[in-house]
């Protein structure tokens, strides 16, 4: 499975628009926050879906800006929302504010740090730049859809210096406009495609203050990409757009950090949903009959299996285990 998207016949691979209405779209959306005063509208990065209950993954630095006045536990959630309108829209579309669904949850993970000072106090810091998001479930658009791009934690073969790698996302969310009429927003719509080449490997992280795994690209990587997935030539997602300056009136490769995925074993408490040792597959209670085998739905929370199975009979029993989404292959857990 090559990459998930090519460039066009004389397309630069390094950026290039991706013209897909309905395939990673409908995964990939970009993120914004609004002011609680003014009510203006900034872009602050990209987001991509990890299963099909609606969860979402980005970078933890594109929320940063906002954890202190404690995000992740505040009403701060609802300043944040994703445009969640798949489809192709060309120019400068007006997005009415309806489009746009809040954020209802989000997560990382702490660690501490120790004090280069004696008589200060540990400190408490984020170990890794990502960060797990849940939109507002009630809302029919994070309803609409159940893909999600497969990710590859710790099968496969680990990144290595030399492979080319595709970070995708939304360079124009970005450059928001403000029109009063009608209560629009605008922003140069476009999901962008990038193209580098691994050029380190750091398992340790870049330094004290960014201890996370990372790999580093040269890639023309534009800042609303940041949050955005990072895809090997299996297809399988590896890491998270950690950091990205390319300039796009400069023509020229830069270096972009991603954040890896493949030596955190705390990814598999974090991302409780995704089977890491199976690319693409799920860990789920599973809604099931044994004779005839039918394999009635799958679900992340065990009150819902429950539900589900009294709706069907007592020839259904809820099991947990791993399940390749969209085929009846189920593997039980212990």
């Amino acid at each position: 499975m090559p990459f998930p998207y090519l460039p066009r016949g004389g397309e630069d691979e390094t950026l290039f628009r991706i013209d897909d209405p309905f395939g990673l779209r409908s995964v990939i959306i970009p993120l914004f926050a609004i002011d609680r005063e003014t009510e203006e509208i900034s872009g602050i990065g990209t987001a991509f879906r990890v299963d099909p209950f609606g969860t979402y993954l980005t970078a933890y630095h594109v929320l940063e800006s906002r954890e202190t006045r404690n995000f992740f536990n505040s009403p701060e959630l609802g300043t944040v929302f994703g445009f969640f309108s798949p489809g192709l829209v060309l120019g400068r579309p007006p997005i009415p504010r309806d489009s746009f669904v809040f954020l209802h949850e989000a997560a990382t993970i702490r660690g501490e740090r120790e004090s280069p000072l004696l008589h200060l106090p540990n400190e408490t810091v984020n170990v890794f730049d990502c960060a797990k998001l849940i939109f507002d479930p009630r809302s029919p658009k994070v309803q609409q859809h159940r893909g999600f791009l497969p990710l590859q934690v710790y099968g496969g073969n680990p990144p290595a210096i030399g492979d080319r790698v595709m970070a995708v996302g939304y360079p124009g969310v970005m450059n928001v406009q403000h029109v009063p009429e009608g209560n629009l927003v605008h922003f140069t719509e476009g999901l962008f495609g990038a193209v580098g080449t691994i050029t380190e490997i750091l398992p340790q992280g870049r330094d004290r203050t960014r201890p996370w795994p990372t790999f580093v690209v040269s890639s023309k990587w534009p800042s609303g990409i940041s949050g955005g997935p990072i895809f090997n030539q299996d297809g399988y997602v590896i890491g998270v757009v950690s950091s990205s300056g390319h300039n796009p009136d400069v023509d020229e490769l830069t270096e972009g950090y991603a954040f890896w995925f493949r030596p955190l074993p705390a990814m598999r408490g974090f991302l409780p949903s995704v089977d890491t040792d199976n690319e693409g597959s799920l860990r789920v209670w599973g809604v099931l009959r044994q004779n005839p085998w039918r394999l009635a739905g799958i679900f992340a929370i065990r009150e819902q299996a429950e539900a589900y199975r009294a709706e069907l009979g007592a020839e259904y029993e809820v099991i947990f285990g791993s399940n390749r989404f969209g085929t009846d292959d189920f593997v039980y857990s212990s």
